[in-house]
């Protein structure tokens, strides 16, 4: 007998069963549209053992992965804050003679934290 696992996944389910000989196993199925393939066989079916090693894989892969966001994440940060500098530079090296004080004081109290 089977028993549905609930997930969140859109195009897949999940349900155990008994898998005689191998004990009690795990069906992973894509209820999505396979273009251009005919009688494909749409779940996978794992062993207690083989959902483990799988579920090792899937932990590095996210671990993985989020290391790589993080360091995109933070190499953009960094840029934008290289842009932030330059430009408030480039304001506060303007002649003052030049009008300009006004402009600046409202770029500073409009872009800058109070604290």
């Amino acid at each position: 007998m089977s028993k549905e696992i609930e997930t969140e996944m859109a195009m897949h389910t999940v349900a155990t069963f008994s898998g005689g000989d191998k004990g009690r196993c795990i069906q992973v199925s894509y209820s999505g549209e396979i273009r251009n393939v005919i009688d494909t066989e749409r779940y996978i079916q794992l062993t207690m053992e083989e959902a483990a090693d799988l579920c090792n894989t899937l932990v590095s892969f996210v671990r993985e992965e989020a290391e790589r966001r993080q360091e995109l994440l933070k190499t953009k940060l960094l840029e934008l804050r290289t842009a932030e500098r330059n430009v408030f530079t480039e304001v506060m090296n303007l002649p003052v003679d030049m009008g300009v004080m006004p402009i600046i004081v409202t770029m500073i109290a409009k872009y800058t934290p109070v604290k």
